[in-house]
């Protein structure tokens, strides 16, 4: 089954022997080269690895005690690929050839596997979204601190043409 980033962010994480709120999902760590989830940042400073989730609920995540959580720099992936580089939340997405196709909005994974499995992209103005996209994790080129490329090209725009007039005779 897989998981949509919108509906587990903010949940919050609860600790199954102490049962106490350690802090809720706020971002993700993912591998830059294969689409692993590394990390889940809950609060704004630990992380908790996947295989130490216990169970997904609708409303919440459990994990066994507060010692799952962890500093990031304790992940050695993170450490070594960059905080900048493995963080993708909000990342701007752009085409092979640099073209910007708008934000990460969303992104799902599978539990089962740890990996991304896709991605929705749209364009923002202030309040208002356009050209939502989505795309298969399978066409990320690479991750760099400030962007997802993905191995895809824009979409050519068809041209508009004048809709013919009518003249009507009398």
């Amino acid at each position: 089954m897989q998981r949509h980033w919108s509906t587990i962010a903010g949940l919050p994480v609860i600790s199954s022997n102490e049962e106490q709120l350690l802090g809720r999902l706020r971002a993700v760590f993912v591998h830059p080269e294969t689409g692993q989830i590394l990390a889940f940042l809950v609060g704004w400073t630990h992380v908790i690895i996947p295989r130490d989730i216990q169970k997904w609920e609708k409303e919440r995540v459990w994990v066994c005690d507060s010692e799952d959580l962890l500093a990031p720099k304790d992940i050695l992936r993170i450490q070594e690929l960059g905080m900048r580089r493995t963080l993708i939340n909000g990342k701007k997405v752009l085409s092979r050839k640099g073209k910007r196709l708008g934000h990460l909005k969303d992104f799902s994974f599978d539990p089962a596997t740890d990996h991304l499995t896709s991605l929705s992209v749209s364009k923002n103005f202030l309040f208002l979204e356009w050209a939502h996209r989505k795309v298969s994790a399978k066409d990320i080129q690479e991750i760099t601190d400030k962007a997802i490329v993905l191995n895809i090209e824009t979409q050519q725009k068809e041209k508009v043409t004048k809709p013919a007039t009518l003249s009507i005779a009398t």
